[in-house]
Parts: C-alpha cells; structure tokens; sequence
C-alpha cells in the first residue's frame, strides 16, 4: 500500500482529535487503545496531544497519517510505504 504524504491534515484539530476523532481511544486489532498510548507508539509525548496540528513538524504530521491509515480495516496484513522504494510491514495478527 502506497500512500502520498500530501495528504491533508485538518491544522485546527488537536493531535488528540486528529489521532481520535471520536474520543479518548481508537480500536486496532479488535483492542481498544488509549490516544495516549497509540500517540507514544508514534513517537509522540503527552504534552502533544493538547497542541494543534499546525505546530507540527512535516515528520510528524506524515507519522500521524501513519496512525490514522493504521486503523483502517484495509491496510492489515499487508505492506505499507511512505515512498514505493521503501517498503516495510507492520504488525497484524497473522501477516507474519
């Protein structure tokens, strides 16, 4: 899977809003995980989640489209890349 980094990120959200959107958690691999908790396997601090996404760095902002592509259903048990020639896999249950 190949996704651009231009895609757009809403600047007026919070990184807590713009990780999860409708609440304090998000569900991946069937688990809920706190924002806090999914935030930190991004690299991201506590003291981020309160800031607005314009602070954000270009790195950090294509880590947060990483979060967020994570979480859909479709991404699972396949490769994902941020550029064709950089090819990793992550972990889901059975992809292994």
């Amino acid at each position: 899977v190949y996704f651009s980094q231009m895609r757009e990120l809403d600047d007026d959200l919070t990184l807590r809003r713009a990780l999860a959107p409708e609440g304090d958690a998000v569900i991946h691999q069937g688990r809920q995980v706190h924002v806090a908790s999914w935030a930190a396997r991004f690299l991201f601090t506590g003291e981020q989640l309160n800031q607005p996404v314009r602070n954000l760095s270009g790195g950090e902002r294509a880590r947060v489209l990483i979060a967020r592509l994570m979480l859909e259903p479709a991404w699972c048990g396949r490769g994902m890349s941020t550029a064709p020639e950089q090819f990793s896999r992550h972990g889901c249950r059975g992809s292994h």
